[in-house]
This record gives structure tokens, sequence and C-alpha cells, in this order.
């Protein structure tokens, strides 16, 4: 035999005693020789060693867990998923979202063991931290394998942890029953899921508080956007304030930090877990997996699953494909105890049942008892089905089932409504993740019957909370989801009171750049194009105008009959119409009473039909824009504004979104509505300060007289008291308009005490 010197690097003679003989005979045992062997025989025996260490780890790591939380906070199988495989992330005081790529290594990372530990080591301040990530980035199995670490420190090493996950329904309770709080550091998991916080977070947030005030540390995990995008978050300090709304109730100050996705090193270390040295042809194919799909490593939780994605080459671009493929593969291997389609069938059900009932369940579990007849019908059979480790469905040992992770309900939620008989599922709102399924869905080339079938009818609603589907569907469909909204109640008390209209804050001449360039060169009333000066106030528009709904409002409230009863003969939800200017001005001055009377209005301010100038400023925008649109209701609005302004980018835009006409954008005639609709159903034709349907649907009053550019305002063009003789301005086209007509600077006029079945009106605020 031929054997390598370890001192030389040479190959021995053909001569050289075995190794049997080496054994066998001590005179032979020389030190060189020795070493040799030893070095090969730990080569061959590091990998079993190294394996046998880590599967000894995680064994001890899922007793620790189990003898701790039993099955009363985490089942089994959780523990099991969050301790296999583990790979500890990086974490960032910057949301990943932000940055152009979301695999990009920010400089402000850390890991995230030892940014807590650090945390947890301070003495000072800084009591709250808040943990935030998108769905399945390892929230929760950051916080068992954090705890289960913690227990086998040295005591001198050892904080005094506690785990509440408050997706259960008697977490409180847990809470209280902590002892010893003063050195307890407490992690409350998954506050996205407490079903109190869903209903209203900043309340629950506070009783959350309140409970734990005598605890050493909170820490709360959650998902990103489960927040509203109006809370206030200050970016460069980390820090988040958060509290009931009352001004005189104190806020709570969270520092805040973001899990990172898996940097391509700590991918490796997943992968090199996942398949051993004994397996290199399956590390070869899922790295190249999970090069293909990079949303795998966007979702450390989505890593489980590669088995089943090395037996595809389907082509993922979406969290939707991705899921969907995840889910056929469980109904494959499942197919020895259900049917598959009896299994999705049953599944989207099922997850329908839990999102419907998870307020009055006070979790997203079901106990056996009140899943079994949904299972006959399905032909599920329970107590016969094996729950194994790539399952979708869990159950506990108190025989509660529930789904592996929380975005699996929601992909079958989703899927229940876009199936071909949609389920009346959801209340009005979705969550994050099934927003940004539906999303991923409406991108994929589907039949049109589909979502006209889905949006007219149980999704209207959701057409209309979750905005950001809205351009994804065709606009027709959307006119008849509002008169579907109407039919059933509109939702949108923006929409249907005057207590709660959204108003835009467009700032006034006396910023900096608060001038505006009004006109253009394309008809000869809209000659010259100027820069108009005479802005002397910062002033709010309403977001929609005014809907049929609060203009009943108004009729009830002067208890007159309006002379003409069309006025409220359409939907609740769409704009009023035929109603003259005069009637709008009245409209206004009662308005303007009824809200000082409540002293919500500031003194010496005024409601008004706007200004033909504050009309074209608030479609087109000044010079300069605010760095965000600011968007307050009555009762909010805060008329001290210190707003960020940033240039303005098209200073002469054709139309409120841009230069180039878009039947997606507004209602006119080349979207072939061929009527008004409900407001809102056009949120890409908002301006710069966050109007809309100032293009298209119908015109609008304002309360300038019909007079030649350049605007003046001492040539008497404001004057209410004006006769009827002198023709009003009107703006914004209407859905028989032509492509021109729904321009920024198109104006017409007519006389004020006209009504017409294309006209209406909308409202300013100013001082």
């Amino acid at each position: 035999m031929e054997l390598i010197s370890c001192s030389t690097g040479e190959f021995m003679p053909p001569d050289s005693l075995s190794f049997m003989q080496v054994l066998a005979d001590p005179r032979e045992w020389n030190p060189a020789t020795i070493a040799a062997y030893l070095t090969i025989v730990v080569a061959l025996l590091s990998p079993f060693i190294t394996l046998a260490a880590q599967e000894w780890l995680r064994r001890r790591k899922q007793w620790l867990l189990e003898r701790d939380f039993g099955e009363r906070l985490y089942d089994t199988e959780t523990i099991k998923r969050a301790t296999r495989y583990y790979v500890p992330p990086d974490c960032s005081s910057i949301d990943p979202a932000q940055e152009a790529e979301i695999r990009r290594i920010l400089p402000t990372q850390e890991r995230l063991f030892q940014k807590i530990d650090k945390y947890l080591s301070k003495d000072e301040s800084g009591r709250h931290l808040l943990l935030l990530a998108d769905s399945g980035m390892g929230k929760s199995s950051f916080v068992l394998n954090y705890y289960a670490r913690n227990q086998r420190q040295p005591r001198r090493k050892c904080h005094r942890l506690a785990v509440v996950p408050l997706g259960i329904a008697n977490a409180d309770e847990h809470i209280a029953k902590i002892e010893k709080q003063r050195d307890t550091v407490i992690f409350l998991d998954a506050f996205d899921e407490d079903t109190k916080a869903i209903r209203n977070h900043r309340d629950r947030l506070f009783e959350l508080m309140q409970l734990c005030q005598h605890f050493k540390r909170v820490l709360i995990t959650c998902r990103t956007q489960f927040f509203p995008r109006d809370e206030e978050i200050p970016k460069e300090t980390g820090i988040l304030r958060i509290g009931p709304r009352s001004s005189s109730s104190r806020f709570y100050e969270f520092w805040k930090l973001y899990l990172s996705p898996l940097s391509d090193e700590q991918v490796e270390q997943f992968v090199h877990k996942r398949y051993s040295v004994w397996q290199l042809s399956k590390r070869k194919k899922a790295r190249q997996a999970i090069a293909k799909i990079p949303l795998l490593s966007a979702r450390p939780m989505m890593l489980a699953f590669i088995p089943d994605l090395l037996k595809t080459g389907s082509n993922i671009n979406t969290s939707f494909e991705l899921y969907e493929l995840l889910v056929e593969k469980w109904l494959q291997r499942e197919k020895g105890w259900a049917d598959p389609n009896d299994l999705r069938s049953f599944s989207e059900h099922l997850a329908v049942n839990l999102y419907r009932n998870r307020v009055t369940r006070q979790s997203e579990r079901i106990p056996g008892p009140e899943l079994e007849p949904l299972a006959q019908k399905w032909r599920i059979k329970l107590q016969d089905w094996q729950l194994r480790s790539r399952s979708l469905l869990n159950r506990d040992a108190e025989g509660n089932y529930k789904f592996a992770h929380r975005s699996i309900m929601e992909y079958f939620v989703v899927k229940s409504l876009v199936s071909d008989s949609p389920v009346e599922a959801v209340d009005d709102t979705l969550t994050d993740q099934m927003e940004k399924f539906l999303d991923d869905f409406l991108d994929q080339k589907i039949q049109p019957g589909t979502l006209k079938k889905f949006f007219t009818g149980v999704g209207c609603r959701l057409l209309f909370t979750h905005r950001v589907l809205m351009e994804k569907v065709d606009p027709r469909v959307r006119a008849q989801a509002g008169n579907t909204l109407a039919k059933r109640g509109d939702h949108r008390m923006e929409v249907t009171t005057l207590d709660h209209m959204k108003f835009c804050f467009v700032p006034g001449v006396p910023v900096p750049g608060g001038e505006f360039w009004m006109g253009s060169n394309e008809y000869d009333d809209e000659k010259p194009p100027h820069l108009n000066k005479n802005l002397s106030n910062d002033f709010w528009i309403s977001r929609f105008p005014i809907t049929v709904a609060q203009y009943q409002l108004f009729v009830n409230a002067i208890n007159h009959k309006p002379a003409d009863s069309r006025c409220l003969g359409d939907p609740a939800n769409r704009p009023v119409r035929y109603v003259t200017w005069h009637e709008a001005i009245k409209f206004c001055d009662w308005l303007m009473r009824n809200w000082h009377e409540q002293r919500v209005l500031p003194d010496k301010w005024r409601v008004q039909l706007p200004s033909e100038m504050e009309w074209e400023k608030a479609a087109r925008g000044g010079l300069y824009v605010p760095n965000s649109v600011i968007i307050q209701s009555i009762r909010e609005l805060n008329t001290v504004r210190d707003s960020t302004l940033i240039a303005n980018e098209n200073l002469k835009r054709r139309y409120p979104w841009g230069d180039k006409d878009d039947a997606n954008r507004a209602n006119y005639d080349d979207t072939k509505i061929k009527d008004t609709s409900a407001v809102g159903c056009f949120p890409g034709g908002q301006s710069p300060y966050g109007c809309e349907e100032m293009s298209g649907n119908f015109w609008e009053w304002t309360r300038s007289l019909y007079k030649p550019y350049p605007y003046f305002l001492a040539d008497g063009r404001e004057n209410l008291k004006a006769p009827d003789s002198e023709s009003r301005v009107l703006r914004g086209g209407s859905f028989d308009s032509s492509w021109k007509g729904v321009r920024c600077s198109f104006r017409i006029r007519n006389a004020p005490s006209h009504r017409y079945v294309n006209v209406g009106f909308r409202v300013v605020l100013s001082p």
C-alpha cells in the first residue's frame, strides 16, 4: 500500500509496513508514523464529530425549549423548525425594504445576538426594544434560539429571560404570572398576531407596557408593516414613539431594530447545516436554487422547503408563485392521506375560518372538535392524518390546529378570495402579506372574468381599503366595484361623513418656492403661461370632491328639499352633481358655521370653493412641494406646519401625475366608464399634494370669475357677489372629456345658476 508521509508530504515506499503491522509491533511506533496515522483518523472522523456536536447542540436546545415552554406557548413542531439548521442573522437600525437591493449588506449591520447582548447588559435607559421584520424572516426563531443559548450560558453571564407569544389566547395571564419581574427581561413575540393589537395597535401596546412596567427590559417582535405608515418613526434616530392618540397620554419610546436578510455567507452556512458532506450534489443544487430564487434568502423560513424546490425547474419571480409551488408539493406529499383537491379546498376554508374568527378565539388556532365538520365536508380524516416535519398544518398537544406559519394561512386566504367561488372571507382589511400576495396574483396572466367576479362582489371592500391593488384592475371593474361597495355600505368614513374628510396641505408663497406656473400655450384662454405669486397663505384642499353622502348630510341638516332631486340620486360614494355654483357656496357656508360651532375649525378660517389659482396649484404643484404628502382630517388639522420641501421635478406638468395622458389614472372619455365613478377609483392620478379626482370624473366649480390671463387679484375675479350674468370657472374635465380636457391648465366657464350632469365641487380651508 502507498501512504503519504506526514512530515515530508511524499509517498512512503511500497515496502513500508502496513497499518496493521505497525499497530501489532510497538517497536515500529515512531512519532512521525503515529502522527501520520492519527491525522488520517482525525480527518476521517472529523465530519462525524462535527455532525454529532451539531446534533447534540440542536437536541439540547430543543429539550430546553420543550422543558420551559412545553405545549403551553410553542408546539413541538414550531420548536423543531426554529432550532434545526438555525443560522443567526444580522440586524440594522435601517429597514432593509428602504434599500434598492434587499440583499445589499448595510454598513450599519451588526450580529443580532451580539447586539441584543449589549442591549440587555445596559443599566441605563432604553427599556423597550422593537424587533421588526417581514413575514418569515425569523423573528420567533430568534426569540427561541436566543432564549436557549442564554439558558446554556454560565450563571454569571446568564440573563433572567421570559418569553410569551402574543398570538395565544391567554397571553396576559402568562405575563402576570411571571415572578421576579424587576430582574427579568421579557420577550413578547409576534405583536402582529395579538388579536387586540389587530383591532387597535396603539391601545394594545399601551396596555402591554402597563402590564410589563416592572420588567427590567421589554423586547417585542413584530412585522415591519403592521404599524400604519403615518406612525412617528424618526428614521435618523432609530427610535419609535407610540401610544394612544390622546395628547394627554404618555408615549412609549422603543429602540427599533430590523432583521436583515441572510447574507451569502449565512445562506452558505444554512446549506452546510442542511446537507452534510456526503450530500455534496444536493448542496450544489441547493446553491443553484437559491441563486435562481432570491426570495428564499429574503425569507429564511422558506429555506426549510429547499428539498421541494430541488425537484422543479420552475421560474419563480414572486412570493405568491413560491408559496404556490410549496403548497402544491405539500399536497402531493399528503395524497396518501387526502385527495389534493380536497386538501386544497379544506385548507382554504380553514384559513378563512382562522382569519375570520381570530378575534373571538383570541388566536389563529382552531380546536379539533370545531374543525371536524369542515374536515368531514372535504373528506379529511384528522384522526388518521400524520402531520410530518414539512407539513404546512400543525396540531398541538391540546388538539388545536394551525398552519405552520402565519404566511401560509395568509396565502390560503388570498387563494380563497380569488377562486372561482370566492368566499365572503374577511373583514375590510388584509394583512400586509395578504396584500402582497394579492398584488403578486394580479401581476399574473389571469382571466379578466375572475377579477371582475371577485372585485365586483366580495372583494369590493378590499379593493378600496388596499388601494395599492387598484391600478392593477381595469378601471371599468373599479367603477363597478365602487357601485357594489355603495350598495353594501361604503366603510370609508372620509367619503361618507364630513367630520372625517381628509384635506391635503398646500403651502403658500411665504414659503420659499410657493409660487407656481399657471396656464399654458395650448389654448388662447390658457395664455400666457405665467409664474403666479398671488397665493399669500397656506391652504388645505379636500382630497376627494364632496360626495352624495356628504351632501345628503347638508340637505338633512338644513331640512330643505333640494331644487333638483337628481343631486342625491347617485350611489352615496360618488361625487355629488346637478349642483349649482350658488348651492355649492351655500354648502361651504353651512359647513364653516358647523365646524366653528364644534371648535374644530380655527377662528377666522373659512370653508370655501377653491379659487381658480388654488385649484391649479393643488393639481400641478408649486416650484417646491412637500417631501411627502400631508393629509389630515379636520380634527387632526395642524394649521402651523413646518414642512420639508423639495424641488418640483415637473413644474408645468400637463396632468396631476405627469405629462402623458393615461386612462388608468383618471375617468375620462378614453376610460370608457361613461359616467361618474366612486371617489378613490384612481389613486394613480393623485397630484403632488395628494389630491385625487382632479382630472376627469366631473367638472369642479371654482369661486373665480372667468377672466383672461395673467391672473390678477385686483381685477375683481374673486368677487363672490358678482351678478349671474358673469360666468364662473370650472376645472378638471369629466367622464366625457377628451384627454385635452382633463389637463391641469384646461378651463371652461358656465353660468353660476345652471346645473349639469357632469359638474360638482370640492372645498378648501384657509385663513
